[in-house]
């Protein structure tokens, strides 16, 4: 190996620290993303044609490697409709190609992704932070068995009806005793009515019982 090989060499090792140092940023600038997988670098030594018996270093080279089956941090959220996968699995999604009538058109293509930050738009439909919707099996709402076993995507009607602040209550309440009493107002003039009470004195029935006067 000569002078200029053996720069080379250095370069190579260099480059590859370089490559690895990209990707340890990459993973603290997606430390808080959510869905993220950890990129991790492996190195492979690059050796060149020698005699029999010897091996003459050649430099190295470095590539990236998806963690993809790494299990994340699972955090709390305040969102309610946000989701999160705990072991394995994954969220079967669909990417829009386009519109039609205020509706999105999807490809039939089905995706698979651990993000499930999902929102509900407009339309009814969970969508995820990448713009991708989530799909699903519906369930009979009467049966409680699965519509099918193809994916679908899924969309939420708001039928619900809204609520309404109270204006106005009515009150029934039971008294012990059924007996009455009655006492004149004065003259020929009478007037009745019944009144419930908790307690009574002189001629009143005690007792919470009720008195017509």
């Amino acid at each position: 190996m000569g002078i200029f090989d053996a720069l080379n060499t250095a370069v190579s090792g260099l480059q590859a620290q370089s490559f690895a140092l990209q990707n340890i940023s990459g993973n603290i600038a997606n430390s808080q993303t959510t869905g993220y997988k950890e990129t991790d670098t492996y190195f492979e030594d690059l050796v060149s044609a020698a005699a029999l018996g010897y091996q003459t270093a050649n430099g190295v080279t470095a590539g990236s490697k998806s963690t993809n089956t790494v299990q994340g941090t699972i955090q709390g959220a305040s969102v309610s409709t946000d989701m999160a996968i705990n072991g394995n699995g994954w969220f079967v999604v669909a990417k829009p190609t386009g519109t039609s009538d205020n509706q999105p058109v999807f490809s039939g293509v089905d995706n698979y992704t651990r993000a499930g930050d999902f929102q509900l738009n407009s339309g009814g439909y969970l969508v995820n932070g990448g713009g991708y919707y989530l799909m699903g099996i519906p369930i009979n709402p009467t049966t409680g068995n699965p519509v099918g076993s193809s994916p679908q995507v899924l969309q939420f009607t708001n039928d619900f009806v809204p609520a309404q602040a109270t204006t106005a209550l009515a009150d029934r309440q039971r008294f012990r005793g059924q007996s009455a009493c009655r006492r004149s107002a004065g003259g020929n003039d009478r007037r009745q009515r019944r009144q419930a009470f908790s307690g009574c004195s002189g001629n009143r029935h005690r007792h919470g019982k009720f008195c017509e006067y």
